[in-house]
């Protein structure tokens, strides 16, 4: 199966996308038995919300999705408002991994599936700063 990436600030579309891949791999195991998704590519939920308690969006179920995907499902969360904690955004996020993100969606023919959500006018500058971000600059 391709690898899959997949960023994403406002999060409804994805968690259905999951869903649907959770549904496959309960199929796919009751099929061939544990190691059905040995083959599956990876799948990466690139998450930004202020804190964890406050709008971090089905927060237990990313968890228990993960489990079921047997760890082809990751969640790298950004939180710009959690106190103790140095802000982090999405953009941060896709840097840290630019080079296995590149990778996945050059070499490997990955997808990149990207949903906005924009409440106010102001946030579509979110767009333009993460395409400063140069990600797959080398690619």
């Amino acid at each position: 199966m391709t690898r899959c990436r997949l960023f994403v600030q406002g999060v409804a579309p994805f968690r259905a996308f999951i869903q649907d891949r959770v549904a496959l791999a309960r199929k796919a195991k009751a099929k061939d038995g544990a190691d059905a998704l040995k083959d599956w590519g990876t799948i990466d939920l690139f998450y930004g919300c202020r804190r964890s308690s406050w709008d971090f969006l089905y927060k237990q179920e990313w968890e228990e999705y993960a489990k079921e995907l047997d760890g082809k499902f990751k969640m790298h969360v950004a939180l710009s408002r959690e106190e103790n904690v140095p802000k982090t955004y999405v953009q941060q996020l896709l840097k840290d991994e630019g080079d296995r993100i590149g990778d996945a969606l050059v070499n490997k023919k990955g997808y990149a599936y990207i949903w906005f959500v924009f409440a106010f006018p102001s946030h579509r500058s979110s767009l333009v700063r993460l395409s400063e971000v140069r990600v797959f600059e080398q690619w």
